[in-house]
């Protein structure tokens, strides 16, 4: 990750953050269970009631290993689901747990295979088109 990368994380980090924090207790509020990072425990984290701040952010870099990137999408997968949920509670109706890890790892494997790449290169495409 660049310099600017970085920087531009630094302003605009703790507003995502705290958006996610909203989604969670939004996609929460609907009965829903969120996991993030990988299966199986204990790398995957259930959540199951709403987190305070600090403690969701704790949460969400110990479940992606430290890796800033995988964090920070798995914040915008937070935020998109819960608009989803706002707009189309019906696509969601018999899901009882929201896999944010799992989601990830599909659009990976989905991206590797439309675009013929190994499994190792598939989430460094998967972090590069967010970045972009």
């Amino acid at each position: 990750m660049d310099m600017d990368m970085l920087k531009s994380f630094a302003l605009l980090g703790p507003s995502i953050l705290y958006t996610s924090v909203v989604a969670c207790t939004d996609l929460l509020s609907h009965q829903k269970q969120l996991t993030v990072g990988l299966p199986p425990e204990p790398r995957e984290k259930t959540i199951t009631a709403p987190l305070p701040y600090d403690k969701l952010i704790c949460l969400i870099e110990d479940a992606s290993e430290q890796n800033m990137s995988i964090s920070i999408l798995t914040q915008e997968i937070m935020v998109y689901l819960a608009m989803y949920m706002r707009t189309q509670p019906s696509l969601f109706a018999e899901m009882f747990r929201l896999r944010i890890g799992l989601i990830i790892q599909v659009m990976a494997t989905e991206l590797s295979q439309s675009l013929r790449c190994s499994g190792k290169k598939k989430n460094s495409l998967l972090i590069g088109l967010w970045n972009n």
